[in-house]
Parts: C-alpha cells; sequence; structure tokens
C-alpha cells in the first residue's frame, strides 16, 4: 500500500471514529429525554416535544455553519469547532440540571454534532472517487447509528442525566485528539473563500424529501417510549434494536444506490418505512414493536445516502459542503417542526399513535415527491457494466 493510500485509508478511520464517538452522546441522551423531563422536572409530554425541537433547532443552525466554515476554512476547522461546542452541550447537562439547562444542552449539542457530520461527509465526498460515494456515505451512516444504537442502551443504565453529561464531554475530547492526530496537515480548502451561508438550488427539492420521510425518525427517537407506556409495552432496548437496525441496514445496504440508482433505492427505502410505522400503530406486543422498528430501520438505511449522492452531483465542486449542509439542514426544520406538533398531539386526545399515522402521511408525500420531481428525469443505471473507477 502506498503512503498516499495509507494516509487516505487512516483519516477514512477517523472520520468514522470522530462520527462514531460524538453520536454515541447523541444515542446517551435518547431515553433519558422522557424520564428526566417527564418524570423526573414533572413536565407534560409536549416539553418532550420540544427537546426534540431544541435538538433540530441547533442542528439546522450548525448546518449551515458548518457549510460555510467547511467550504471556506476545511474540514479540520470544522472538526474542532463542532466537538468543541458539542463538549459545551455536554456541560450544560452536567453542570444546569433543569429543564432550561436541558433544552439548551440539546441546543448547542446538535449545533456542534451538525457541524462535525457536515466536516465528516465533505471530507469522505472528497477522498473517494465517484462511483463509490453512495457506499462510503452510507458507512458514515453506519457511524452515526452505531453511535446511536450504543447510547441508548449506556444511558438507560446510567442514574441521570448529569453522567451522561460528563460521559458527552469526554467522548468529544476524545474526537478532538484524534482529528488533530489525523488531519493536522490536511483538510483544509486550496483557496480560503469568504464566510457565508450558501444554498444551491440544486439542493432544495431533494431536501424537503430528506425532511418528509424524517418524521418517522421523529416520532420513534422522541415518542415511542411514550407509545409504548400507553400500551404497557415494555420499551426497555427498544431505541437500542431501532438503532442497530438501522445500522445493519447501512452497512448491507449502504452500497444499493451505487448499483441501482437512487429512484429505486428512496422508493424502496421510504415504502419499507411505512411499513414499519404502520405496524407500530398496530403493534400491541414487545415482539411485534422490535419486528416493526427492524423494518423502519432498515428502509430508513437506504434513501438517504441516495439522495445525498444526487445532491452532490449537482452542486458545484466548491459547494459540496454547502449542499449537503442543506440536505441535513431541512431534516432539521422537518423534525424540529414535527416535535412541537407531536408533543401536542401526545398531550393530546388523539395519543401518540396519531404522531405514527401522521409519518406515515408524510412518508408517502416524500414518495411522491421524489417519484414525481427529484429523480423524474434520471437514467436508470445499467447494472450489467460495472462502472469505471476514478
Amino acid at each position: 500500500m502506498t503512503s498516499l493510500a495509507q494516509s487516505i485509508s487512516a483519516k477514512l478511520v477517523a472520520i468514522y471514529a470522530v462520527v462514531f464517538a460524538s453520536f454515541l452522546s447523541v444515542g446517551l441522551i435518547l431515553p433519558l429525554a422522557p424520564t428526566t423531563l417527564v418524570d423526573r422536572f414533572g413536565e407534560l409530554k409536549a416539553v418532550v416535544g420540544y427537546s426534540v425541537f431544541a435538538l433540530a433547532l441547533g442542528g439546522l443552525t450548525g448546518r449551515f455553519i458548518g457549510g460555510s466554515l467547511v467550504d471556506g476554512r476545511g474540514a479540520l476547522v470544522g472538526f474542532t469547532t463542532g466537538l468543541f461546542l458539542a463538549t459545551i452541550g455536554g456541560a450544560c447537562y452536567r453542570f444546569i440540571v433543569s429543564t432550561p439547562g436541558f433544552l439548551l444542552g440539546r441546543v448547542v449539542q446538535g449545533i456542534g454534532e451538525s457541524i462535525i457530520y457536515t466536516a465528516a461527509a465533505t471530507s469522505l465526498m472528497n477522498l473517494v472517487p465517484d462511483n463509490k460515494r453512495s457506499r462510503y456515505i452510507g458507512l458514515l451512516g453506519s457511524a452515526v447509528w452505531g453511535g446511536i444504537s450504543l447510547g441508548p442502551a449506556i444511558g438507560e443504565r446510567l442514574s441521570g442525566i448529569e453522567p451522561a453529561g460528563l460521559l458527552t464531554m469526554a467522548t468529544q475530547a476524545i474526537g478532538l485528539v484524534v482529528v488533530w492526530t489525523v488531519f493536522r496537515n490536511g483538510l483544509g480548502p486550496t483557496e480560503r473563500k469568504a464566510l457565508g451561508v450558501r444554498i444551491p438550488r440544486a439542493a432544495l427539492l431533494p431536501s424537503v424529501v430528506v425532511g418528509l420521510y424524517n418524521l418517522g425518525y421523529a416520532a420513534i427517537s422522541g415518542f415511542l417510549i411514550l407509545h409504548l407506556r400507553e400500551r404497557d409495552i415494555s420499551s426497555a432496548r427498544a431505541l437500542t434494536f431501532y438503532g442497530l437496525s438501522v445500522l445493519f441496514g447501512r452497512l448491507v445496504l449502504g452500497g444499493i444506490p451505487d448499483k441501482i440508482g437512487p429512484r429505486p433505492s428512496i422508493t424502496i427505502g421510504i415504502a419499507v418505512m411505512m411499513t414499519g410505522l404502520t405496524l407500530i400503530v398496530f403493534a400491541q406486543s414487545r415482539p411485534l414493536v422490535l419486528g416493526a422498528l427492524m423494518i423502519f430501520g432498515v428502509g430508513y438505511s437506504m434513501p438517504f445516502p441516495a439522495l445525498a449522492s444526487l445532491t452532490v452531483d449537482r452542486v458545484s465542486v466548491n459547494e459540496r459542503a454547502s449542499g449537503l449542509a442543506v440536505l441535513g439542514g431541512m431534516y432539521d426544520v422537518f423534525v424540529g417542526i414535527a416535535g412541537l406538533i407531536f408533543g401536542q398531539l401526545a398531550d393530546s386526545r388523539f395519543g401518540t399513535t396519531s404522531i405514527f399515522v401522521v409519518a406515515i402521511v408524510a412518508g408517502g408525500s416524500a414518495m411522491a415527491l421524489s417519484l414525481g420531481v427529484v429523480t423524474k428525469s434520471l437514467p436508470t443505471i445499467d447494472t450489467r457494466i460495472e462502472p469505471e473507477y476514478k
């Protein structure tokens, strides 16, 4: 292996490791949000929706900061900024033990994690060959979901939000050491560009598809535990099982868009997700819920790699980070607004079941938009011919 190949391999491993460590801290908080806000602080279920909105608001802010920062100053600056802010978010959980402190931690952590992901995704797009992008972005999703899968299993065993804050700070510190060890001599732009928010038009419609189908993610990550409580079904390890299902899907199916193209990948993925959500609506037992989560998780693993690769193809090279930021930013907009609406639905006479029904409708809308507009003019990939390695 040449020194150049070794350098690229080291950077790829470091990117995945940093993203895994960072999103492990996101997973830690998922099972603690309902128990901390509703059980410990005595808040209404709607406040759980506010916590979903807070993370999404931070994520949206971080997408556009990250896109501008990475395009203008390079991925190393992006990684460093994101890790520092995520550490501050962990400090809020540890030292401001109250509802406002929890929500503030979610906002700041969301900003940091979004910048980290933008830096990581952009670095990957610049390091790997064009015809392998979906595969590598799928593996990046595996790092994300590996962390989100393991995080809830750890979070459920913690005594409260304070130790979760300490662990969050520790994971970000480890990530900071990794990026400065591996990236200190690279991942900067060839020329410094003026910082500013860039919104490539080609990224807008794909990002709406991302936002719509992710209402299913908002329903599960924010309200599944409360939904299972309403039906007297044990919620133990449910979020971990869900995360592992997405992780499995990303590892096994992450390269599918490179082989069959974005259009069928997005369609099949969203259809499978809607099937999983429908089963959750009617499930009356833990095994059926776990099966539904597995189905949803596998489906959820497919659309984003396809949409990310499609977006990168449609924007200019020097706007890749901004294009990916728009893609993630619309996710945050939709998930954030959904968190507020879902919180109100949870406290209404319709209950948490209505949350999953809304998510199913949103998934159908995402599929229609993808088929009717976003991927309508894409050529069909001839799978008999192996693409040339660039």
